[in-house]
């Protein structure tokens, strides 16, 4: 029902662990309380939380662990305290996830049933992000680095969204769902992202929403430009893109260079300008639809 390592005291089991899941947030249904000073060292072994984690001591593992949240109501906190996770994967119907504060995972995530939400930083090591359920962070930075895949059915919201971090790697997005970064889309050097079919949403209010020193294979992606920069237009990073869509009636966009979209552009709403400046140029390669300017 509960897990208590009490204070000062290292537990090491020899198998798997699990904690009943729970449909109730409050009192200590499904939850594990790793106290002050004490250690929950699980080597390889599975972990189950069926409520909420607080960790005031440490928490260990051997590569090849994972710890799975299985609770299936919403509002349940995970506490990371002293050491990172290997690999963690959500899976309860209707559960509802927030880290308390900024974690590493030195493999993967796997949403496969309910929601992560919060504010925190997020850093993913092992290359993939996978599953059905569902992402919404309105705060922090989640990234990933490594070789893997990226995505699942349903779509995902972040605020800042970085693959790479400077290591080298490629993301290879999946075929349906859909990304919206609120904040900062960042391709790091050395990282490539292959887009995959999604639609990349495009909303952060930055001047540059879209920041790329690493590689975009664009595949059969869109990406939509829907921010609205206050203090001035916003910029239209240099890339090849498959198609390319401007929507915000308040906002001017500008490409930063001579630009390529080899499918179709489409101006739902705002003003795109090829000129201030420099002249840039825009090839297009599909249809060309202008309901703005």
């Amino acid at each position: 029902r509960e897990l208590h390592v009490w204070t000062g005291k290292t537990f090491t089991p020899a198998g798997a662990v699990t904690i009943s899941s729970t449909g109730t947030q409050a009192g200590v249904a499904g939850d594990l309380h790793i106290a002050a000073s004490s250690t929950l060292s699980m080597g390889t072994n599975a972990l189950s939380v069926g409520g909420d984690y607080t960790n005031s001591g440490t928490f260990s593992k051997s590569t090849g662990q994972t710890t799975t949240f299985t609770g299936t109501t919403t509002g349940f906190g995970i506490t990371p305290g002293t050491g990172n996770f290997d690999s963690v994967t959500f899976n309860g119907s209707g559960g509802g996830w927030s880290f308390g504060s900024a974690v590493i995972l030195d493999v993967d995530l796997t949403v496969t049933a309910g929601t992560l939400s919060g504010t925190n930083n997020i850093t993913i090591n092992g290359g993939d992000v996978t599953g059905n359920g569902t992402i919404n962070l309105t705060g922090g930075t989640f990234t990933l680095t490594g070789t893997g895949n990226f995505g699942g059915t349903t779509a995902w919201t972040f605020s800042s969204l970085n693959f790479g971090a400077g290591a080298a790697g490629t993301t290879t997005a999946g075929s349906s769902g859909g990304m919206t970064a609120s904040g900062v889309l960042t391709i790091a050097t050395s990282q490539t992202l292959d887009a995959g079919s999604l639609i990349w949403t495009l909303s952060g209010t930055s001047g540059t929403p879209f920041v790329k020193t690493g590689t975009i294979t664009a595949s059969t992606s869109t990406v939509s430009y829907t921010g609205n920069n206050t203090g001035g237009n916003t910029t239209i990073t240099t890339a090849t893109y498959n198609n390319l869509t401007l929507n915000n009636s308040s906002e001017t966009y500008v490409l930063a260079a001579a630009t390529t979209v080899s499918g179709t552009v489409t101006i739902t709403a705002g003003t795109l300008d090829t000129v201030s400046g420099q002249n840039y140029g825009l090839t297009v390669g599909g249809s060309f639809s202008n309901a703005g300017t």
